[in-house]
């Protein structure tokens, strides 16, 4: 989980602290998430305090 998923796409850790990792492909899934969460804020922005709440929510 914390070095990311084993995967045919992605990058190959060279010196990480955890042995087992070393040499394995691996998807950053953490930097996905991160990446999504991004964007999930931009698309449902928090209204304002004391703001009316938009239609349909």
């Amino acid at each position: 989980c914390c070095y990311g998923v084993e995967c045919k796409i992605g990058f190959i850790y060279t010196q990480a602290a955890v042995e087992e990792a070393n040499g394995v492909r691996r998807f950053p899934i953490q930097l996905a998430e991160a990446f999504l969460n991004f964007a999930l804020f931009f698309r449902f922005p928090i209204d304002s305090a004391g703001a009316a709440p938009r239609a349909g929510f």
